[in-house]
Parts: structure tokens; sequence; C-alpha cells
């Protein structure tokens, strides 16, 4: 079952990230794993990203759910425009 593209098992490429430290560490190739995206019960990840949509839609209602979603892109702009360093 692809999703644009991306296969069961396709590997991501380690890849260094920085740490707190200001050195950095190597991530390790993952092999993804698109289990959750099927519809159903799963026993490794629970309900379906599917599910948990629907969820959400029937909680908040899809203006809510874009309500949400707004305050925390805008939490995002605000906090990459800062210049202090990450504690």
């Amino acid at each position: 079952m692809p999703i644009r593209g991306v296969r069961q098992g396709d590997e991501v490429l380690p890849v260094r990230l920085p740490d707190s430290s200001g050195g950095s560490v190597e991530m390790p190739a993952l092999a993804l794993n698109l289990e959750v995206a099927a519809i159903g019960l799963s026993e490794r990840y629970g309900r379906s990203w599917t599910e948990r949509m629907i969820g959400l839609l029937s909680q908040y209602s899809p203006f809510g759910l874009g309500y949400l979603e707004s305050i925390v892109r805008a939490a995002d702009v605000r906090a990459s425009r800062l210049t202090t360093a990450d504690p």
C-alpha cells in the first residue's frame, strides 16, 4: 500500500542532527512502517490515522481543527523568528 510514493519497508538513510551540547549525533537508518495508515485497529499503533481524524472532526468540527492548527502555526512562526539560543 504505497502512500504518495512511500512504500512499506522503505529506508530513511542515517542523518546527523545537532545536539544540545553543540555537537552532533547520528540517527541510524530507519525502515518505515505504514501499518498506522491502514484502516482498523492495530495491535502496535491502536486506531488508524483515518479513525483518529474522524474522531477529531466529530469532536472539534473542520472549523475548530482549522482554528487549532492556525494557533500552532502562529506559535511556530513566532518561535522561528526568535534570535535567542534554544535552551
